[in-house]
């Protein structure tokens, strides 16, 4: 199932996430009454500082190619997806890394 492979590639060793701490974005989203009033950007910020102050990466999986466009503002990189779905991937954000996403 392709869900449950998504949901496995942050246990593969090659990835480096196995034995060390992440942070792990289980879930992100708003509801549609709430969308473009900046709650999920600034909890997002909020969430990368607390990354950054415990030099702790954040992991997440995602879906779509907004969002992958979305989370790379912030310094989020691809670094695996789930065969024949490019936009089904894993994605990390090493502490440290640069964002456009007005990290503050």
């Amino acid at each position: 199932d392709d869900l449950v492979e998504l949901g496995e590639l942050k246990h593969l060793a090659k990835h480096g996430l196995t034995k060390k701490p992440y942070i792990y974005i289980a879930y992100f989203g708003s509801d549609s009454f709430h969308r473009g009033k900046g709650y999920g950007k600034n909890l997002l910020k909020y969430i990368v500082r607390m990354s950054e102050s415990k030099n702790i990466p954040l992991v997440l999986e995602t879906t779509t190619a907004f969002n992958i466009a979305q989370y790379e503002k912030y310094g989020f990189r691809i670094v695996d997806r789930v065969k024949d779905k490019p936009e089904w991937v894993l994605m990390v954000r090493s502490f440290g890394q640069p964002s456009s996403g007005e990290v503050v």
